[in-house]
Order: C-alpha cells, then sequence, then structure tokens
C-alpha cells in the first residue's frame, strides 16, 4: 500500500465506497473498476487530505491527473475502500509493509456498522451510469 496514513475510522460524507446518496459515483463501471484494483494494490486516497495533479504527459508517460498520495506521508487512506476490502477478507500484511499487529489495530478501528458495499460487485452495480 502507498504510503498513507490509517487514522480514519468511518468513511467521509462523499466517499464513492458508501452505499447513500451521500457518495459520489463514478459515470461508469471501468472507472469504478480502476479505482477498485488500484485501491487493492496500493491504496485510494481520501479527498479530503490527498493532493490533486494535474497529471503527467511526457514523452515516456502519459498519466491522468486526480487525487494521488502526498509525499510527505500525511495522506489519509480511504477508510471506506479500506472498510469494504476488509468485508470482502483482504489482508494486506503480505508484500506491503503492514504488520500484522496494524492490520488488527486497524480493525479493530474502523466502524464496522459503517454505509459502505461489501464486495466489488455491489460497487460496480451503483457505478453503471444511471442515476
Amino acid at each position: 500500500m502507498a504510503n498513507g496514513r490509517l487514522d480514519l475510522k468511518t468513511p467521509c460524507r462523499n466517499c464513492p465506497f458508501r452505499t447513500d446518496d451521500e457518495a459520489i459515483r463514478f459515470h461508469g463501471q471501468m472507472r469504478a473498476l480502476e479505482i477498485y484494483l488500484t485501491a487493492q494494490k496500493w491504496g485510494f486516497p481520501c479527498h479530503k487530505s490527498a493532493e490533486l495533479t494535474d497529471g503527467l504527459d511526457t514523452d515516456e508517460t502519459s498519466e491522468p491527473g486526480g487525487y494521488v498520495f502526498r509525499p510527505d506521508g500525511k495522506t489519509q487512506h480511504c477508510v471506506g475502500a479500506l472498510i469494504m476490502m476488509l468485508r470482502e477478507g483482504h489482508r494486506w500484511t503480505e508484500g506491503t509493509g503492514m504488520s500484522k499487529k496494524v492490520f488488527e489495530d486497524l480493525r479493530a478501528r474502523m466502524d464496522p456498522d459503517a454505509p459502505v458495499f461489501n464486495n466489488v460487485s455491489e460497487f460496480l452495480g451503483a457505478n453503471n451510469g444511471h442515476d
């Protein structure tokens, strides 16, 4: 996972992983799947503490802009994404730098009743491009 903080207990009002009407939605399932896969591999930054970039456009690479983890390590991981992945049974202790103790502390600290999707299928279904 990316270098970021794990202090949040419940998702912010506009978290895309929320199940209620406050959440933002993506215009299609492809973007939602991209967000999910990125969150699994590197983490997903909470937009309230992330850095907004314009992206890179060089001869060697072209990356879209968006919210990224700040280099100072002060960006919070999106707790909505973490809760959903914990509900799916993910374990980040292998190959991520997250110790088993940190993982268990994270699990104990987060709100188990937060209005968050239970799995990627529900998340993708809510981001089908329709109102």
